[in-house]
């Protein structure tokens, strides 16, 4: 599958940790499949090599697996070969997490955001105004986080990103939702045509 990134921008998904992030991923790919969602680039939190999870500082750039949907399907790529393929004005990098019952975040996720977050700002040319020019890519952070109707629990801490451009949470009793279907994975790709624009 061959695509040819628009030069306004494209997203980068980063899915929530374990079998949830692949039910998401599923469906988003079928969303796409139908022009519901445009193509975007996933990122797992698992899968990666060891040096991803490590700070920036200590490993410097390295490979990150992600899957970009398209109408016939997705295909597996380097996340940064694939976004240093065209020049693009914006990158929107939206983090998906999931708040359970069994922890309060998932540290493995949590090292990925970070990681993905730093090497792009690093990697993405520097944007620049001068009047009427603009040059360089804008890069817009947003962090979306979502849980089960009756769950409360949750690190602020590791799942807030206060600097970022955006923290959106799901309420689980949003009506919009709710006619949908009431599961997380509708919520959070319901969200995704939403928050980060990729509906058609």
């Amino acid at each position: 599958m061959t695509f040819q990134w628009p030069s306004e921008g494209t997203s980068i998904i980063l899915l929530p940790h374990g079998e949830e992030g692949k039910r998401v991923f599923a469906l988003a790919e079928e969303w796409t499949q139908h022009r519901l969602l445009a193509p975007a680039l996933y990122v797992f939190a698992e899968d990666q090599v060891d040096d991803a999870y490590k700070a920036f500082e200590e490993t410097g750039p390295v490979k990150i697996n992600a899957s970009v949907t398209g109408r016939d399907g997705h295909c597996d790529v380097s996340l940064f070969d694939e976004l240093g393929r065209n020049e693009i004005k914006t990158i929107k990098v939206l983090a998906c997490r999931l708040v359970d019952s069994h922890e309060s975040f998932n540290k493995q996720q949590d090292q990925m955001v970070d990681r993905v977050r730093e090497q792009v700002e690093r990697s993405a040319p520097l944007r620049e105004e001068d009047g009427q020019k603009v040059i360089g890519t804008k890069i817009i952070r947003l962090n979306l986080i979502a849980g089960e109707s009756t769950q409360s629990q949750g690190s602020s801490e590791h799942l807030l990103e206060m600097d970022w451009d955006a923290n959106i949470i799901l309420s689980p009793e949003d009506p919009k939702l709710r006619i949908l279907n009431d599961t997380i994975k509708v919520r959070f790709v319901f969200a995704l045509l939403v928050s980060c624009g990729l509906y058609l």
